[in-house]
């Protein structure tokens, strides 16, 4: 039954408890769910030397979103998701930074690194930077952002829109992402370029101002051609 899943997470290792996370999304309810994963990630945190469970807040985080499709409804993940980054004291910043970066593409994966990143993903950046946005904003878009393009983010229409208002949201917050947020959608082609700047066209006057600078400093090595010729440049 329900009543005894929670306390059942106790003794669970992280293998169990991953195998446990579809049964768990569908049976409990957020209160519920949100009491089985403090339970689980505490009991790491306090018997970690005992190897009771190699289960850490980020580590749930990067299974949660590796659960399989059609495993659980869209919606329901979404909703596991939020009861994450509400349980802040479980779920902080560094955490999730951790859970970030772990499912960040690495550089040069190309298609098949775009295909591994979880359709999830930039939702919870996008979350992750509206609930902590001082310590988060500006390091996940130097890590996120940049990989993202590298590996043609485009080509996937989910994690594009995604992408869009990630990118939407960091260039408007005047805020520690901006300049990783002009520097990533420097980067991408022209056409993408132009979509991005369609999505957000707000992006267009402070993105420009920060290529006028980079063209004066001569440090445009990263910086498509196409881009600064859309740009006026």
């Amino acid at each position: 039954g329900v009543e005894f899943l929670t306390p059942a997470l106790g003794a669970a290792t992280a293998a169990e408890v991953e195998a446990a996370l579809p049964s768990l999304l569908r049976r409990l309810d957020d209160a519920q769910l949100g009491a089985a994963f403090r339970r689980a990630v505490q009991t790491h945190a306090a018997k970690a030397s005992k190897s009771t469970t190699d289960l850490g807040a980020a580590d749930l985080l990067v299974k949660l979103h590796r659960v399989p499709a059609g495993a659980v409804p869209v919606k329901r993940l979404n909703e596991a998701l939020n009861v994450c980054l509400s349980l802040r004291d479980v779920f902080g910043p560094l955490a999730l930074r951790d859970a970030l970066d772990r499912m960040t593409p690495p550089q040069g994966s190309g298609a098949e690194g775009l295909a591994g990143v979880p359709k999830a993903f930039l939702r919870t950046c996008i979350l992750a930077v509206k609930t902590h946005p001082a310590q988060l904003a500006g390091p996940v878009a130097r890590r996120v952002l940049p990989r993202l393009v590298d590996v043609g983010v485009w080509r996937d229409a989910d994690l594009w829109k995604g992408f869009l208002m990630y990118c939407k949201i960091l260039g408007a917050g005047a805020g520690a992402g901006d300049d990783a947020c002009f520097a990533a959608a420097l980067m991408l082609p022209a056409p993408q370029l132009q979509k991005l700047l369609a999505f957000a066209p707000k992006l267009k006057l402070p993105l420009k101002r920060h290529a006028e600078k980079l063209v004066k400093a001569r440090d445009t090595d990263g910086v498509v051609a196409g881009c600064l010729k859309l740009l006026g440049l």
